[in-house]
């Protein structure tokens, strides 16, 4: 079965489709590539089986000793939820508690309360699925092109979000596309906020763009990299020249208002802010993260423990997963340590 291109949930047909239903839950994880469509042992190179009871791939395989010549089955096993973000830290959750979390943690209602109230979820899990979550909407951000391009209006500014009621304040800068809505979110420390930006525009923005700004390029930095730059009067009465970043930043601050945010996760919340009015269609909020998470934590991966699968090199074994599709398989290798324990198997008749 080919992987899904695209699939469609509102909020409350989330809750609805998957909702104490691991079987479509799971159906949904490998079709997003959260987990595998089937595994190859690193030992016999055979296809294993799925137990779907107890969530596991295990190899039936049978083979012969050398000197005995009994048969014997080859009793390797891996859980399907290895390196996913269904494997927590602290307590296991069901694959249909894990698309609800991520249902509500993508809509505007989001909140600890309403997880730990109807998933039963507790709150150290909650802030582990949240950090989670989050990296996989950083490792996109990372992904992003720079914005504009030749020709290409965008307006760039400033902005400080007060927080705490007022006891505390964060420093962005912004940037967005006059046409296509494109922007882009920086965090900025105390030097970049006081003194020189210019390089961050540099980083986000394409050069050839026209860069209107109340942000001064007196030394003629931008200029020399390809940039027009234009500097406004960023003023209530400037609404037409700056109407764009207007929005974008009055976005975010009602962003940040319903989440209640502190200095140290901002980036946390610029993440999913951008991840999430990225996605016009807000039905496909579910299909666009999932597809993520497969990307950031790939089956079997080391990435979620990377102390797993510390070990005697000399001893690894190759871990495959076979992608099935119409026309043929494709196989993705990933390191996994093999000891000759886990070849200790059962005599067969």
């Amino acid at each position: 079965m080919d992987s899904c291109n695209s699939c469609e949930f509102g909020y409350y047909l989330g809750i609805v489709t998957f909702y104490e239903d691991d079987k479509k839950s799971i159906k949904f994880l490998r079709d997003h590539g959260v987990l595998p469509k089937c595994v190859k042992c690193p030992f016999c190179n055979k296809k294993c089986v799925y137990n779907e009871s107890l969530n596991i791939w295990r190899c039936r395989n049978i083979f012969l000793l050398p000197k005995s010549k009994k048969r014997r089955f080859c009793n390797f096993s891996i859980s399907d939820f290895k390196g996913t973000l269904l494997e927590t830290r602290s307590t296991s959750l069901p694959p249909w508690k894990i698309i609800q979390f991520c249902n509500h943690y993508l809509s505007q209602q989001w909140d600890h309360k309403t997880i730990k109230d109807c998933l039963g979820i507790t709150p150290c899990t909650i802030l582990e699925l949240q950090s989670l979550c989050s990296e996989v909407m950083q490792e996109w951000i990372t992904k992003q092109e720079p914005i504009g391009g030749y020709g290409v209006e965008i307006e760039v500014n400033k902005i400080v979000v007060p927080l705490n009621q007022g006891l505390s304040q964060i420093k962005l800068l912004s940037g967005v596309e006059r046409i296509s809505q494109q922007n882009f979110v920086v965090v900025l420390n105390e030097e970049e906020h006081q003194e020189n930006c210019l390089p961050l525009i540099q980083r986000y923005v394409k050069p050839g763009s026209v860069i209107y700004s109340e942000i001064l390029d007196e030394s003629g930095y931008l200029s020399s990299l390809g940039y027009v730059h234009i500097t406004v009067n960023y003023s209530e009465n400037n609404a037409t020249e700056l109407g764009s970043i207007k929005k974008l930043q009055r976005a975010i601050k009602i962003h940040i208002k319903r989440v209640e945010s502190t200095g140290k996760d901002m980036n946390h919340h610029i993440a999913r802010f951008k991840f999430i009015s990225s996605i016009k269609n807000k039905k496909e909020l579910l299909h666009q993260f999932f597809t993520e998470v497969g990307k950031c934590y790939p089956p079997f991966s080391n990435k979620r423990n990377r102390n797993f699968y510390q070990g005697n090199t000399d001893s690894d074994k190759q871990l495959t997963i076979c992608k099935e599709t119409n026309s043929d398989e494709e196989f993705i290798e990933f390191s996994q340590r093999g000891d000759d324990e886990e070849l200790a198997g059962t005599d067969s008749d």
